[in-house]
């Protein structure tokens, strides 16, 4: 199947399955009410600096759609929302676009219509093997990225048909990729979540940024397991099954990340509230990356998208006002109790830095 067809494909079956209650973590994470506080909820700032330039709100429109006809129509979108509202905003893998010209647009639209944002171009480590330095100028240079979010999917390439489980030269790439790149360079998992080992090894080689894409969210096991069955490829079909569940839960994975020094960590797998967002930051998280809410809300319209954007600001800025934090840098330092599977995980892994 040609890559434009399996973007767009994805994009159809990632906004038709039903969205199941996947464990995110996020369930064991409580947050300490603050009966009393020294501020009015009007005096809330919710703004933040991401990739050298301030935004509005702790929130990326995670990296999505591209590649295909009708996701320039959805990037504009995201983009115009991005846009007005100060949200930094990613786009998916460019492979489409280096590999067939007439997609460009799909991608390149997002600058055009975002210029004030942060904005991250996106490539997956499989094809970095292949193509090097090369490939990761040519994909910032694409849509003139403030960043490069390099995929890591281990589990989708083990599924999906037309799957590429290749590793080796991986942290070679990487490193030759980091010294050249003008940009900042971010490893994004895509559902499994990273570890502490992984977050070690991404500082070794000076990487700034983990999105941790942790499990709870869209997976990509159930999505490469529906396009198995479609075929009647019953291998894929029966890896998909048993998988389906695997992976490092969000909240944890950002504890995982944070274990690690020098690191920024963006939160993303399963984020679904402004609470979210808010233990997300608490755990330590500079932002938090959106992807499903955005993309169903983008196919619907604009209006749409304009309520999903305040839905999540005001539920943040209610979460502050009852911690007590009037601005990000004070939510931050905010306490936090850490119960079942999240408290036995931090202890048993030992991950000493992320208590309060």
């Amino acid at each position: 199947m040609k890559i434009s067809n399996r973007k767009y494909e994805h994009l159809k079956i990632a906004t038709k399955y039903p969205e199941k209650d996947y464990y995110t973590g996020f369930e064991d994470v409580l947050l300490v009410h603050e009966a009393l506080s020294n501020f009015n909820f009007s005096d809330i700032d919710t703004s933040t600096f991401f990739i050298e330039k301030n935004i509005s709100i702790p929130l990326l429109i995670s990296s999505m759609t591209g590649g295909f006809k009708e996701a320039e129509k959805i990037n504009r979108r995201l983009a115009e929302v991005a846009q007005k509202n100060l949200i930094p905003i990613g786009v998916g893998s460019v492979r489409v676009a280096v590999e067939e010209k007439k997609f460009l647009k799909s991608y390149s639209i997002v600058r055009e219509v975002a210029p004030d944002v942060p904005v991250i171009s996106n490539i997956g480590i499989q094809q970095l093997i292949e193509g090097g330095t090369d490939l990761a100028e040519k994909a910032v240079e694409l849509i003139d990225a403030d960043a490069l979010a390099i995929h890591l999917n281990k589990l989708q390439e083990l599924i999906m048909p037309e799957g590429e489980p290749n590793q080796s030269g991986a942290v070679d790439v990487l490193k030759e990729v980091v010294r050249k790149l003008k940009v900042k360079v971010i490893i994004k998992e895509t559902g499994c979540g990273i570890s502490k080992e992984v977050a070690l090894l991404a500082s070794h080689l000076k990487i700034n940024y983990i999105d941790v894409g942790g499990s709870g969210g869209t997976s990509f096991a159930v999505i490469e397991g529906l396009r198995a069955k479609k075929i009647r490829d019953i291998e894929k079909l029966e890896l998909s099954k048993k998988f389906s569940f695997w992976g490092i839960p969000t909240a944890i994975s950002i504890l995982e990340a944070k274990s690690v020094e020098n690191v920024e960590v963006i939160a993303s797998g399963g984020i679904r509230s402004g609470l979210d967002v808010a233990k997300s930051i608490v755990l330590g998280s500079c932002c938090a990356g959106v992807a499903r809410p955005f993309l169903e809300a983008a196919i619907k319209g604009p209006k749409f998208l304009e309520k999903t954007i305040s839905k999540f600001n005001k539920e943040l800025m209610a979460t502050m006002f009852l911690v007590g934090a009037s601005n990000i840098k004070e939510l931050k330092a905010k306490p936090y109790i850490l119960t079942g599977i999240v408290r036995d995980w931090v202890f048993q892994r030992e991950l000493t830095q992320s208590y309060k």
